[in-house]
């Protein structure tokens, strides 16, 4: 089967009294760069034909806006929706300022700014979860490619968790072999529990 994990594109960042930008939430649109970013990765996708059979997607705003994009454009039939694709939740780094989240490398994991963080062991595990349920559902149904469009740090956890058993000793190591950017779709075939080929990333300018 073949795979895409599609991470969202450019979003509007929500802004603190000072002007400064803030970690975004459930409810944090695309900006109209975005917008135009899902149109070009649909074009893409659709050019090196790889448009999926299905999609499966995380609930908020801006996956749900960058699915709906790739949906419309490649005519693909379903698009479900899952809770456990969502960004990390609970995330105490909401109401931060992106300055502060790049000074702890993002690693919200190992320097939490509360006491009701997700760990990066349930992060990888939930993930892990959600891609056998998404796996066992496309076999089904008989799904020959699928995408899956959710965040960057679920995406890399799930990457992970495909490729490996346990959970990863840090967030570096989680990262260390693929952190999506904003727009980016990585492509590879799976089957009954193993990578087949390398992953191909497909970008867009």
């Amino acid at each position: 089967m073949k795979i895409l994990l599609i991470r969202h594109t450019e979003q509007e960042y929500p802004q603190n009294s000072e002007g400064k930008q803030l970690v975004a939430v459930r409810t944090t649109p695309l900006s109209e760069t975005g917008i135009r970013q899902a149109h070009e990765l649909a074009k893409r996708i659709g050019d090196m034909k790889l448009t999926p059979d299905a999609l499966f997607g995380s609930p908020y705003v801006r996956t749900h806006q960058t699915a709906t994009i790739i949906k419309e454009e490649l005519q693909i039939p379903v698009l479900e929706e899952m809770e456990d694709l969502g960004e990390v939740d609970p995330n105490d780094s909401e109401g931060h300022t992106l300055e502060e989240l790049n000074f702890i490398g993002s690693d919200v994991y190992a320097h939490p700014f509360g006491p009701n963080q997700e760990s990066l062991e349930h992060l990888v595990v939930r993930l892990r979860k959600a891609f056998g349920k998404i796996y066992e559902t496309a076999q089904k149904r008989g799904f020959k490619t699928i995408g899956i469009v959710s965040h960057g740090d679920p995406l890399a956890a799930m990457y992970w968790a495909i490729r490996n058993e346990g959970v990863p000793e840090s967030y570096a190591e989680m990262k260390k072999d693929y952190y999506p950017q904003k727009g980016e779709a990585l492509e590879f075939i799976y089957n009954k529990g193993s990578i087949l080929r390398d992953s191909k990333r497909i970008t867009i300018n």
